[in-house]
């Protein structure tokens, strides 16, 4: 079965709430009323992005249990990710390079799920001496 496609800003609006304790019930329920509490910590958000996903409940409840793809994933994008779902930082966690990161230690679950996650755009490489440390690099055009 092929993940949910989301964009980047309904991931940062999902993960950020995920993070502060919103459960996947909340998120499903979405409601004028838990908008205007969140709006007090993320006023950037738009939040009618996720008010439409919850329109069709069955695929935010995939999204949400499942897990989803990005349409599309910028660098910052990937960064910005690692440090929300899985709290990986670079440098500390990863080297940052020109064109994606290295050195990546996750577990077979992190890496399955960031594997799903991972746009078109990028490519993970594993070897078989290490396979829970990761590499992603953007792919190369054709």
């Amino acid at each position: 079965m092929a993940l949910e496609r989301i964009t980047l800003m309904e991931a940062y609006i999902i993960e950020n709430l995920k993070n502060t304790g919103v459960t996947n019930h909340e998120l499903i329920q979405v409601n004028d009323a838990s908008i205007k509490q969140w709006e007090k910590d993320y006023e950037t958000f738009d939040f009618t992005l996720l008010q439409a996903l919850a329109e069709d409940e069955e695929r935010l409840t995939s999204i949400l249990e499942a897990g989803y793809q990005i349409k599309f994933l910028t660098f910052n994008g990937l960064i910005n990710l690692l440090r929300l779902k899985f709290s990986k930082v670079p440098e500390q966690d990863f080297n940052q390079l020109e064109q994606g990161i290295e050195y990546l230690q996750v577990t077979e679950e992190q890496q399955a799920t960031l594997k799903g996650m991972l746009s078109p755009n990028w490519t993970m490489i594993t070897t078989a001496e290490a396979p829970t440390t990761i590499s992603i690099k953007q792919a190369q055009k054709a």
